[in-house]
């Protein structure tokens, strides 16, 4: 378990460790040779953060001639704000492994979204944890550009799905509107009118997207995630290989920007051997 504590330190060594194995293409073995490594970091960012707000509100404070205690308690109740509100515009970490009494893994996806009074902000998506083992015996859980992915397991496209839900939604609001105009051409007292106006379809609309889900876990969801139990290894490695090269086919063949591609690594965890590359960039070019 990673403790984050009040020093953004070791969140430096896990961009690090990003950095190297991800943008210098240095291997595990590579970095865990290395006697030590020097990062310039500007957090400059983080450290000011609030303050010139806080000042700006000071000065103004001093101008209009308040008293101090407003600036201290405006300063307290700003301060807890920014501490209780998470911004999503950071990055993302994901946990995954065995703890020392676990016999199978584990998943945890963290935010972190900059620092603020020399603390690193992060939330832990205990809603994204997925835990293997009797209520869950396997998992694909894609991250980052995901829409492709979702839509193979789901059998339809994010953004589509939002649309259909949409248009459900305005289709309901319009028939409202189409029989209420019926009812005033007939002469229907206008309370009525009024009642289905006001008509309350969310039951309808919560119906519809709830069987939705439902048909698509038992026609795609449940079938590739059953076949997913009885796979090996090497079944595994392919299939995470593969769903993210049909991202990147999809990238090159589609108007959107081509930003999933080149060579793609691969590697295992397990409880015996640990963490284990199956495909890496520096073994592929040193072949």
């Amino acid at each position: 378990m990673l403790n984050f504590g009040n020093n953004i330190l070791q969140f430096n060594v896990c961009y690090v460790l990003h950095a190297l194995c991800c943008h210098f293409h240095y291997s595990l073995p590579d970095v865990l040779r290395m006697n030590g490594f020097t990062l310039a970091v500007h957090l400059e960012y983080e450290h000011t953060y609030g303050k010139e707000s806080l000042k700006t509100l000071k000065e103004q404070i001093k101008e209009d001639g308040l008293p101090k205690d407003m600036f201290d308690d405006w300063e307290s109740g700003f301060t807890n704000y920014i501490r209780s509100r998470f911004y999503y515009n950071g990055t993302g970490i994901v946990f995954v492994g065995y703890g020392k009494n676990d016999i199978f893994p584990t998943l945890l996806p963290t935010y972190v979204s900059g620092a603020f009074n020399n603390r690193l902000r992060y939330y832990l998506d205990t809603n994204g944890m997925y835990a293997i083992g009797e209520d869950c015996s396997a998992s694909i859980t894609p991250f980052a550009q995901s829409d492709v992915m979702i839509t193979l397991m789901k059998g339809i496209a994010p953004n589509f799905y939002e649309k259909v839900t949409d248009l459900n939604v305005r289709s309901l609001s319009e028939e409202r509107e189409k029989i209420a105009a019926l009812l005033k051409d007939e002469g229907v007292d206008e309370n009525v009118i009024k009642k289905v106006r006001d008509l309350d379809t969310t039951g309808i609309e919560k119906k519809h997207s709830e069987s939705m889900d439902e048909y698509m876990q038992e026609e795609y969801i449940d079938g590739i995630v059953n076949a997913v139990e009885s796979f090996n290894v090497e079944d595994m490695t392919n299939m995470a290989e593969n769903l993210v090269s049909i991202t990147s086919l999809q990238r090159h063949f589609s108007s959107s920007d081509e930003t999933v591609g080149g060579p793609i690594d691969v590697a295992v965890i397990t409880r015996a051997e640990g963490f284990t590359w199956v495909r890496h960039k520096d073994f592929i070019k040193n072949l």
